[in-house]
């Protein structure tokens, strides 16, 4: 018809009603809002494609719709981290904000001075440097808005999500989540909010676990709640059931799977599900994890469960992740008052089951020198075959069978292992009881222990603190950890031995991870022999100092240094070591 809105429906030109209806369409269509929704519904048309969504981000920028443009253009970057227009509009879009907001803020001081008590300035104040990301200064403004309104259910919620933004007010921020609660038993995303707080900290664990369970039942159609339990289930090194819920989330959420290496359709997961055999021309395949990250098939997830299907992906990718084969290697120095030198170093490969339970083998070597001894070296050549694994929900139980092979003018060989069963009592600590055989010379450290045929049996009982996975920013107290150790050894020559360890130790930082320890050791033996380093009895200080973190070609590495402290029956203890965990069962060297 040659209508420049040929786009529009066509009407037959009737009367004068028809061309004022057209005019009423066209006035709809160039409405702002109807356009955006028109953008929108094309995106999720086309939910791979970034041309829809760049379209949409330009026109926001346009309209002045600063924070969708944003988040639109992330949504891009996301897809495209090289989308050098989708940046630029992102940059722009935050700089106008930026601007916007301070010129707003100003405005806002002046008011406030000139009506300190007018408290929706200091609410608006508060919203403003919460988004500049100033929380200390934006909790204290809506502070003093909610003294005067406790009843603001709405800016209360507000204040407790900052709350759990800030980590030394972690816990004043879950004591506000449930008064919340209690308020709102029926809100699901309140009670969303609190369980991923609960997730924050160990300690809170069993609690967030609860409350995810019982959401499950209350809203079965919200995928963001089974997800999370799959992650909490990661954490705690529940694999199997974190395994099971993630991949229940992605069958659900998805559909029209692609081999991209044949380009042929496969059977949904759906489909898979309802029947046994594939439909003529498909094939039935369950596309695990190893899939994902081979980046061999291509998922279309439904329309508008897009971030749970991702959600959900990352975090079986994740699982895989840490059930990757490591490459363990280590090296390290000990010296005890100039009368032994001891230098080690070794590597150990860990391989995971589905399950999470690991099985290692590694080897180790070991040089050592007594003074007035030998002066030939006591040069050793260890084995360690071991498997680990979870045997119950709070209980881990660990094997090893050891071998040591003595060469130089020292040639003998010794056998030994470990049987330890590990209880966690608190999400934070957990006790370990353990038997452990082994020969003198790791326990007394002299050669001429070793030369006399001397074995060490070991009942232990440790206490070790797990920080892992707590907030950071804790005050002075919740940075405070504790380890320690009461064992007794049995020497094949008759004596015995009672050891106490206690190491309280301080987290300095946490990425890396720097602890400074100052503990006390403390050693006796039930008669004196000049086969031991030591006299009957040995007790003093101790410091530790420990770097740990991730560096280079994404290695971890884990630093100790430690030195005895000096007392009038002791001697002094000097000792180094470091430990390379690899990423993946590739050889790499030591840094």
């Amino acid at each position: 018809m040659g209508n420049r809105n040929c786009d529009l429906p066509q009407y037959p030109d009737r009367d004068p009603e028809n061309e004022q209806a057209r005019d009423s369409i066209r006035a709809i269509h160039a409405l702002p809002d109807y356009r955006i929704a028109t953008m929108r519904a094309q995106i999720s048309a086309n939910p791979r494609e970034v041309g829809p969504r760049m379209v949409l981000a330009r026109y926001l920028l346009q309209q002045g719709r600063l924070s969708d443009a944003v988040e639109t253009a992330q949504d891009v970057l996301v897809m495209d981290p090289r989308h050098g227009e989708a940046r630029e509009i992102e940059r722009s879009a935050t700089l106008q904000i930026q601007r916007q907001r301070g010129d707003r803020m100003r405005d806002l001081r002046d008011l406030i001075r000139s009506d300190p008590r007018n408290l929706d300035h200091h609410l608006e104040m508060g919203r403003l440097l919460r988004d500049e990301q100033m929380y200390v200064e934006a909790l204290r403004r809506y502070q003093l808005y909610l003294r005067a309104n406790p009843l603001d259910m709405e800016v209360r919620r507000e204040y407790a999500q900052m709350l759990s933004w800030v980590g030394e007010n972690y816990d004043q921020a879950v004591l506000e989540f449930r008064e919340l609660i209690d308020f709102f038993p029926d809100d699901i995303g309140l009670r969303v909010q609190y369980a991923r707080l609960l997730m924050q900290n160990r300690e809170h664990w069993a609690e967030a676990e609860a409350e995810l369970l019982d959401l499950t039942l209350f809203d079965p159609g919200n995928f963001e709640v089974p997800i999370l339990l799959a992650d909490l289930y990661r954490f705690q090194g529940r694999y199997p059931e974190a395994r099971e819920i993630y991949q229940d989330v992605i069958r659900l959420t998805s559909v029209n799977w692609y081999d991209t290496q044949r380009g042929s359709r496969i059977l949904s997961p759906q489909q898979q599900h309802s029947q046994r055999r594939p439909v003529r021309g498909e094939r039935s395949i369950w596309v695990d994890e190893e899939a994902f990250r081979g980046g061999r098939f291509a998922v279309q997830a439904l329309p508008g469960l897009e971030d749970d299907y991702e959600a959900a992906r990352t975090g079986l990718l994740q699982l895989q992740k840490a059930l990757r084969p490591q490459l363990t290697a280590f090296i390290g120095f000990a010296a005890d008052n100039e009368d032994y030198t001891e230098l080690l170093a070794g590597a150990r490969f860990t391989y995971f089951l589905r399950t999470g339970t690991s099985i290692y083998i590694g080897v180790n070597y070991n040089r050592a020198r007594e003074r007035g001894g030998d002066p030939e070296n006591a040069r050793m050549l260890g084995g360690v075959l071991g498997v680990s694994g979870r045997m119950a929900k709070d209980l881990t139980g660990t094997a090893e069978l050891r071998g040591q092979w003595y060469r130089g003018n020292l040639r003998r060989s010794t056998f030994g292992g470990l049987l330890s069963a590990t209880y966690a009592v608190t999400p934070n600590y957990s006790t370990t009881l353990s038997y452990t055989k082994f020969d003198a010379i790791q326990e007394v450290k002299t050669v001429r222990s070793l030369a006399e045929g001397v074995s060490v049996d070991r009942f232990a009982l440790d206490w070790t603190s797990n920080p892992a996975y707590r907030v950071t920013y804790q005050p002075f107290w919740r940075r405070l950890f504790f380890d320690g150790r009461v064992s007794y050894a049995s020497f094949s020559d008759g004596n015995r031995q009672t050891a106490i360890l206690l190491r309280p130790y301080y987290r300095l930082r946490e990425d890396p991870t720097i602890d400074f320890a100052l503990g006390w050791r403390s050693l006796g033996y039930s008669r004196e022999s000049p086969l031991y380093w030591s006299p009957s009895r040995h007790s003093g200080p101790f410091m530790q100092l420990r770097i740990a973190g991730e560096g280079i070609w994404q290695i971890n590495y884990d630093v100790r240094a430690e030195l005895m402290i000096p007392t009038e029956v002791g001697s002094v203890t000097r000792g180094i070591s470091a430990r390379l965990p690899a990423p993946s069962a590739a050889i790499l060297p030591l840094a």
